[in-house]
């Protein structure tokens, strides 16, 4: 008798479990079919498919509007196909985003209509983010904690460093000794500066005292100032005029010798004339120095004797 009752029990175990499992398939099967006809179909493009299927639902700020129909992968990116039970309240500047749906698992497709004034247009592909699922975010902070140990043993490795270098004598006698003279230099220049107060604020009342006469000076003496500049200006005009003439003096001494240099070339080659043959001509010399030494001769005589005229009028005897 215990035994009939044992298998009848074991029969309607396993008939309920049957049982739940067939509900909770029509469940999931009513799920993910629309039995609304009036659907528009749309196209959503992602960099990656963040983890979603087909029958994942398709909410508007929130409220379910369709379901994911179809999900492939095109070159680099994800299109993802969704029937929709209305389109109207949709914007051309809306936004969607793939989101957990369940804290333990699903996701989801977020959609924010938009605020533009243009309506969405349905054959227009609607270009989405996908958000971090909580296993990417765990293998992100796995990368982070393998990260933090590599940075942990840094530090580690850091502070013991530092507790060698404190740990030295000599170098905290150092440290001790730069701080205590920092303190002292510190407080030395206070003290100066404190002993000098009177004579500085005098100083500083001096300079300005001096800058306010020297403004005084040249806002009186600005038009005597200013007629210097204008005869410095002048001055400069008449040196410039002055070196232009220099210039052109210069430059007519340097015609004058270039000419004296070729009149010099043509006495030396002989094309002189006159003076040529008495420079460098030696016969011409001699004649001259004997027409020369012929008329000292006549003047001598003529001093000693004097002129005798002979005078014949006439014919020649």
């Amino acid at each position: 008798m215990y035994r009939d009752n044992r298998k009848t029990e074991i029969k309607v175990g396993i008939i309920s479990c049957v049982g739940m499992m067939i509900l909770f398939a029509i469940i999931m099967f009513a799920k993910s079919v629309n039995i609304t006809s009036d659907t528009t179909s749309v196209i959503f493009e992602f960099a990656n498919s963040g983890g979603i299927n087909i029958g994942a639902p398709v909410v508007v700020n929130g409220v379910k509007r369709g379901n994911v129909t179809d999900v492939w992968a095109d070159n680099e990116k994800v299109l993802i196909k969704a029937d929709l039970l209305k389109v109207d309240d949709l914007k051309d500047d809306l936004t969607a985003i793939i989101s957990i749906l369940e804290i333990t698992g699903g996701k989801k497709i977020e959609i924010t209509p938009g605020k533009s004034l243009n309506k969405f247009n349905p054959e227009s592909t609607i270009k989405g983010v996908a958000t971090s699922d909580l296993s990417s975010i765990i293998t992100q902070v796995s990368g982070l904690s393998n990260n933090l140990s590599s940075i942990i043993i840094k530090l580690d490795s850091v502070v013991t460093n530092v507790n060698s270098l404190l740990a030295d004598k000599n170098m905290t006698h150092d440290l001790r000794n730069i701080v205590a003279n920092t303190a002292e230099i510190t407080g030395n220049l206070a003290d100066v500066v404190n002993s000098n107060k009177i004579l500085i604020n005098s100083t500083m009342t001096n300079i300005a005292a001096i800058t306010n006469e020297l403004k005084v000076a040249i806002n009186e003496n600005k038009p005597q100032i200013e007629q210097i500049i204008d005869n410095l200006s002048v001055t400069t005009n008449d040196l410039s005029r002055l070196m232009s003439n220099t210039n052109n003096a210069i430059n007519g001494a340097d015609k004058l010798i270039s000419d004296l240099n070729i009149i010099v070339s043509d006495i030396k080659q002989n094309n002189g004339g006159a003076l040529s043959k008495l420079l460098y001509d030696k016969a011409f010399a001699q004649k001259l120095d004997s027409l020369l030494i012929s008329v000292d001769s006549l003047a001598t005589q003529i001093n000693t004797h004097g002129i005798n005229v002979n005078v014949r009028l006439g014919t020649r005897p």
